[in-house]
């Protein structure tokens, strides 16, 4: 008896069709468990449906175009509406090769190359919904904290300072201060003296 979960029942038409049964064998070797294989498997039949009716195959895959399909999709979804849901779909088709590579903003000068290193970083949080949708500028970047509020180097050094010497969690420290917990993560991670 096969379940809703089982990603061998998703059905496929359009020009994604014959990569389906690599796409499932990727995403379980990922380590996907089968509901959330399916919903992968889901997402990746519309996304076929939507090249067929658009009469586009997976090489015109570009950024404008993937922006319009989960324009459309939002409209009728209420999940997996965002690039970064659509990740591995994309990841899969680029390493075939049938997909166009992603265009990476390049940054220019040290705090864009630190703002694009924040915006990776915000890809790799589990349960952030959306991070493509985020539209961090380098002010939001500096400031942290729902005040708005500009902090020194200083401060923020001695932040992280609390987390290393005084044996605090992030999240503790993040709290105490007033700031996101991402923002002081990815400091902790990326260190001090290049964050600042």
């Amino acid at each position: 008896m096969h379940s809703i979960s089982d990603p061998s029942r998703v059905r496929f038409i359009g020009p994604l069709t014959p990569l389906a049964p690599g796409l499932a064998a990727e995403l379980l070797a990922l380590g996907y468990a089968s509901t959330s294989a399916t919903n992968q498997l889901q997402l990746a039949a519309h996304l076929s449906r939507w090249l067929q009716a658009h009469g586009l195959g997976p090489g015109e895959l570009t950024e404008a175009v993937i922006a319009q399909f989960l324009v459309e999709r939002r409209r009728d979804y209420a999940h997996l509406y965002s690039l970064q849901a659509l990740g591995p779909t994309l990841g899969y088709l680029r390493h075939l090769g049938v997909a166009p590579a992603a265009h990476p903003m390049v940054p220019v000068g040290v705090e864009e190359e630190m703002l694009a290193r924040f915006r990776n970083y915000l890809w790799t949080v589990p349960g952030l919904v959306d991070t493509g949708g985020v539209a961090l500028s380098l002010k939001e970047f500096h400031v942290m904290g729902d005040t708005r509020r500009a902090f020194t180097a200083e401060y923020k050094s001695q932040a992280v300072g609390f987390v290393l010497d005084d044996d605090r969690t992030i999240a503790e420290v993040a709290r105490n201060i007033g700031c996101h917990e991402y923002t002081l993560r990815f400091s902790h991670q990326a260190g001090v003296d290049r964050w600042v």
